[in-house]
């Protein structure tokens, strides 16, 4: 098993993309992103619930759900930042149904370890998400 803390994820993103967000646990299979963005000089928090549906080979299966209108919000995010940055979104995949599904196979950083490893399952703990591989 493999694990990351929720803090270093957000520390990464907020170096990466300069956006800062919160990850906080909801189930073994779920967590609950807080996502802030400013309107009319106002700032709030959008919650958005992410949960592992599957993984199927180097694909993994998420889906999304929350308040405000994710479901609005979140196909045309994705969409905006694989046509102004694609190097950092062209492994995402938009689904119907809520579903996203991230190709870790187009990831460089992720194709070294995947010749030698196969993701079997994603868990999440209180502060931490944890990956469970097996050697190939």
């Amino acid at each position: 098993k493999a694990s990351i803390s929720f803090s270093e994820i957000q520390d990464y993103v907020l170096t990466r993309f300069n956006k800062p967000l919160s990850i906080n646990y909801a189930n073994d299979s779920s967590v609950v992103v807080d996502v802030p963005f400013t309107v009319f000089g106002f700032t709030k928090s959008i919650g958005i619930t992410v949960s592992v549906l599957k993984i199927e080979g180097d694909d993994v299966y998420l889906s999304y759900s929350g308040s405000m209108g994710v479901d609005l919000l979140v196909p045309p995010a994705i969409s905006f930042v694989k046509k102004f940055a694609p190097d950092k979104a062209d492994f995402v995949t938009t689904l119907p149904d809520k579903v996203v599904k991230i190709s870790l196979g187009a990831i460089p950083q992720a194709q070294a370890a995947l010749k030698y490893v196969e993701l079997k399952a994603i868990s999440f703990l209180q502060d931490k998400v944890e990956a469970d591989v097996a050697l190939r």
